[in-house]
């Protein structure tokens, strides 16, 4: 924590907002760490926790998305072969607005935060290796070709008039998985599929502007800082091409491991001066396990494959929140769907 004091008498008439709060009937609902921090920094960290709550299972599904190679459902099936793709997710998710959020410094105050709905774009490339064509069965029927995937995500900076959404890093991550071909496509036959593939979130905040007082100058900042997150995707995917038409379908599993700190910088004035207070500390946590659902459709051309993917994201929980999102204290543990759209080359 750094503290800037510009009078030198403010510490004094800041002790009182500083001393740690008795119980309230309100502590039982509060991050633990946020109930036994000083009285002049618990709203911000429950604040920044509840936005945490909000805004990390929404980061998975961007990153995640459905198939792991887009327009390229089934294994390779050949040694060397190898194939390129972009897409672009697109997740429909709820971001919180700041306009009217009064940020209290004499504990923690609950607040009903209006929410946007908004759709962020996460631009992502992969490319995928054929490692070992599988075996023939006979009659068209082969089974166990696998294939090494690999991907890079770039996550873009997001900016309203109160709250802002960036990478604090490089904007970009890289991934790595496996495929492996249960069964091969054929004239009759459906390809099946399960992959594997790990991906990163590049390191990100959420801030918001805000006030301590009401109507007064949003010259604060409350918010999220270091969130990093980490995906693993399981999928299963089954596809058949008709002439230039393809279509898959699929479910899997998403695994998301996030962790963020408080960020928050108040400025205040008091009788004997004025005061800024900075404070990153305080790690939030969460783990979440859900289930993703999606369905491709796809046109092969000459060398290229154009596709479309519709999905949602179920499931998983979070705590109940001390804040309120649109009236409610269980928003962040809604669906989240997802669409995306892109091209993939094959070699």
């Amino acid at each position: 924590m750094k503290v800037n004091l510009f009078a030198a008498g403010a510490l004094a008439s800041l002790v009182s907002l500083i001393a740690s709060p008795g119980a309230a009937a309100q502590e039982g609902t509060l991050e633990p760490q946020c109930a036994d921090s000083p009285r002049l920094l618990q709203d911000a960290c429950q604040k920044s926790a509840d936005v945490f709550n909000l805004v990390a299972p929404q980061l998975g599904p961007g990153i995640a998305g459905g198939n792991p190679s887009f327009g390229g459902e089934g294994a390779l099936g050949r040694l060397g072969a190898w194939s390129v793709g972009a897409r672009v997710n697109f997740v429909r998710g709820r971001l919180p607005r700041f306009t009217g959020v009064r940020l209290s410094t004499g504990g923690a105050q609950s607040t009903d935060f209006q929410t946007a709905e908004t759709t962020v774009p996460v631009p992502t490339a992969d490319i995928a290796l054929g490692l070992f064509g599988g075996i023939r069965l006979g009659a068209g029927v082969r089974v166990g070709a696998m294939d090494a995937l690999a991907s890079l995500t770039y996550v873009p900076a997001y900016h309203e008039e109160d709250v802002s959404v960036s990478t604090t890093g490089r904007p970009v991550e890289f991934g790595y998985g496996a495929r492996l071909g249960l069964l091969q496509e054929s004239r009759f036959l459906p390809g099946v599929a399960v992959s594997y593939l790990r991906r990163d979130i590049p390191e990100s905040e959420v801030l918001g502007r805000v006030s301590t007082t009401s109507g007064g100058e949003r010259n604060d900042t409350v918010g999220v800082t270091g969130i990093r997150t980490e995906t693993h995707a399981w999928r299963t995917v089954a596809s058949k091409r008709i002439a230039w038409l393809g279509v898959a379908v699929g479910a899997g599993q998403d695994r998301y491991s996030s962790q963020g700190s408080l960020r928050g910088v108040l400025n205040e004035s008091t009788i004997v001066g004025s005061v800024r207070l900075e404070a990153e500390e305080y790690d939030f946590r969460q783990r979440q396990t859900r289930t993703s659902y999606f369905a491709d459709l796809s046109l092969h051309l000459p060398r290229v494959t154009l596709v479309g993917e519709v999905g949602q994201v179920r499931g998983g929980s979070v705590p109940r929140t001390f804040n309120a999102f649109d009236g409610s204290h269980t928003r962040a543990e809604e669906n989240v769907t997802y669409f995306a759209a892109g091209a993939r080359l094959r070699f």
